[in-house]
């Protein structure tokens, strides 16, 4: 069984993750809520 995990990022404080993580499934991909790494606003 394969592990798949997801990586969201964004640069700005403006920005969210959401867009990102509603297309994970819009792919047809399936990952666990606990596998979802988010980071925002970077330096």
């Amino acid at each position: 069984m394969a592990r798949i995990f997801a990586y969201l990022r964004v640069s700005t404080a403006g920005q969210t993750t959401e867009n990102q993580k509603s297309q994970i499934p819009a792919a047809g991909i399936e990952v666990a809520g606990f596998r979802v790494m988010a980071e925002t606003v970077s330096g």
